[in-house]
């Protein structure tokens, strides 16, 4: 059951619902919003005139007057400007013409399908699967989250269950066979294992939970969730419940982090109620922190039923995969080198202290002999 309003409030978590009246975003976050909203040169120059035609058809979708600038097209032949427009335009038909949609199951399908399956199967330039670099679950609770995050002020665990989670993918044996190129010479490869895991969390007072449900799936460090809803479907459950499951990740990620480290990266969350579709950021800055607030806070929406919010939400897709490869990855093998590095420092301090003690042992028995045979 998703936390109430008053309960989610009395949290510190503040929701911004309105992507035009947001709180200011402090410089690390708004590079991550700037990042994501990038639509410049996302289509080629070929296909202007298809998208005019259907941006024409779909413009009564709009809240406001939108003009399609110039600055979306470019010359480039590469694939993946096919691969983007034809998905985008997949997305929006298969929304459009949708049968069940009073049903919560029929969105999920199509957008989990459509949207993030991607996520789970895409090869990378350097020809690795990243369904082996990140992770996804669904209908998986948080289980293992709520030692840290703790209780709500109503007492009770209100336990995540997002639609989706992402996540980074552990290795084992059989995937690190598979690695190759660059992913192969990282040296943090190796702290993406269950084994190297969990003999650093010994080490970390139980606070790095890296797994945040009990599955046995090969998937740690939650960046985004994803709470779907059928068309006309509950708004304000749905804002509650993505809340909470992108707050509980953050604070994983705050257990997680280094003590050094004060910027800790925001978790993404994606909301639709049918096909009206939001992205939030979840973060605290260092002004909030003061007053332990959270904030939740929209910086797009859209309806993918209209093909230029759908070729938005492809082109957001492609670039949440490189921000989670190329910079939250980093961070956590960052945070994992800490505590490796802690756990070993510790161990030899132990065997130091091991030393002493057998010296002092052997000194106090020598003294002892020579007393006795004084007294001799």
């Amino acid at each position: 059951m998703a936390p109430s309003s008053s309960t989610i409030k009395a949290q510190g978590i503040k929701i911004e619902k309105d992507p035009s009246h947001i709180t200011p975003l402090p410089p690390y976050v708004e590079d991550l919003r700037k990042l994501l909203l990038n639509f410049r040169e996302i289509l080629p120059h070929n296909q202007k005139p298809e998208l005019e035609l259907l941006y024409k058809r779909d413009k009564d979708l709009l809240n406001k007057k939108f003009r399609l600038r110039e600055n979306i097209y470019c010359d480039s032949a590469h694939p993946i400007y096919k691969a983007r427009w034809e998905a985008a335009m997949a997305l929006r038909n298969n929304a459009k013409h949708l049968r069940d949609r009073n049903k919560e199951d029929a969105w999920t399908n199509l957008i989990g399908g459509t949207v993030f399956e991607k996520i789970n199967h895409q090869a990378s330039d350097e020809g690795i699967l990243l369904k082996d670099l990140l992770s996804w679950g669904s209908d998986e609770l948080f289980t293992n989250a709520v030692a840290i995050r703790r209780q709500f002020p109503d007492g009770k665990n209100h336990m995540p269950k997002p639609d989706f989670w992402f996540g980074l993918g552990l290795y084992n044996d059989k995937k690190l066979s598979r690695l190759s190129g660059l992913e192969l010479k990282d040296k943090g490869i190796e702290y993406f294992t269950k084994e190297k895991l969990v003999c650093i969390k010994r080490n970390q007072n139980k606070t790095l939970i890296c797994q945040p449900g009990t599955s046995e799936k090969a998937g740690a460090f939650p960046w985004m969730v994803v709470e779907l809803k059928k068309e006309r479907g509950d708004e304000k459950e749905c804002l509650m419940q993505a809340a909470n499951a992108s707050y509980t990740s953050l604070k994983l990620c705050e257990g997680l982090a280094a003590p050094a480290m004060k910027d800790i990266p925001p978790i993404i969350a994606f909301t639709s109620i049918g096909p009206e579709a939001k992205i939030f950021i979840t973060y605290k800055s260092e002004e909030d922190a003061k007053d332990g607030v959270y904030r939740f806070s929209c910086i797009w929406s859209g309806n993918i039923e209209n093909i230029l919010h759908a070729l938005q939400i492809r082109r957001i897709v492609d670039q949440l995969m490189y921000w989670a490869l190329r910079i939250f990855k980093p961070w956590v093998t960052e945070c994992l080198e800490h505590w490796s590095r802690k756990r070993t420092e510790d161990e030899g301090d132990d065997e130091t202290d091991d030393e002493t003690d057998d010296e002092t042992d052997d000194e106090t028995e020598d003294g002892t002999e020579e007393e006795s045979e004084a007294e001799a």
